[in-house]
């Protein structure tokens, strides 16, 4: 709080005051995603201390959509692999990430709600993981199993207990989506199950 409100820092360990000024323009910019929850809300002294830039999120699906897909061409020509991205496969992503905020925001209890943020830029990391797998350990195909298998990763790689959750959505929503019309579901819900059940 010094540092933001005085512009200095004591530390002991230096000779003479043991005082420390920031040079003139000193500043400090932080950042939070609204959808991530922290472990503690920030203090009112440190809201005091800062200006408030709010930037909404991105709600429309076509625009998240066409967010995906520039990040993932970037990435893409960034790792040098030539691949498209097919629109089936995309739209899986985005209805399922859909689907999840959906079931976290009527949840009535902190057990039936994920623990990961849900974000757009989560959904990037999902696809640029499952092209990186198709890549190096797959046939260079990507497909919708190896979508959904990244998904699982990355929800079991923040909290193991978000897992208990999917599998309920996989067999509640995803399996009778796939008996109706298919689309590519039902290798989302087959791929979804096997990294499951490798997990447990």
């Amino acid at each position: 709080i010094s540092i933001l409100s005085e512009k200095y820092v004591s530390i002991p360990e230096l000779n003479d005051d043991n005082i420390v000024f920031a040079q003139p323009g000193f500043s400090i910019i932080a950042t939070a995603n609204s959808r991530d929850r922290g472990v503690n809300d920030l203090s009112s002294a440190l809201k005091r201390r800062f200006n408030f830039v709010r930037i909404p999120v991105v709600t429309n699906k076509r625009s998240e959509a066409e967010i995906v897909r520039f990040r993932t061409e970037e990435l893409l020509r960034r790792h040098r692999i030539e691949l498209d991205v097919p629109p089936t496969l995309l739209d899986i992503l985005l209805q399922s990430f859909a689907d999840l905020r959906a079931a976290a925001a009527s949840a009535t209890s902190d057990d039936e709600k994920l623990e990961s943020a849900l974000s757009t830029a989560e959904q990037i990391g999902v696809l640029e993981d499952a092209i990186l797998h198709s890549q190096f350990f797959g046939d260079r195909a990507l497909r919708v199993e190896t979508l959904a298998s990244s998904l699982v990763g990355s929800l079991a790689r923040r909290s193991p207990e978000d897992l208990a959750i999917l599998n309920k959505y996989l067999h509640g929503v995803v399996e009778p989506r796939a008996k109706k019309n298919g689309e590519g579901w039902g290798g989302f819900l087959d791929g979804g199950r096997q990294a499951i059940a490798s997990l447990s």
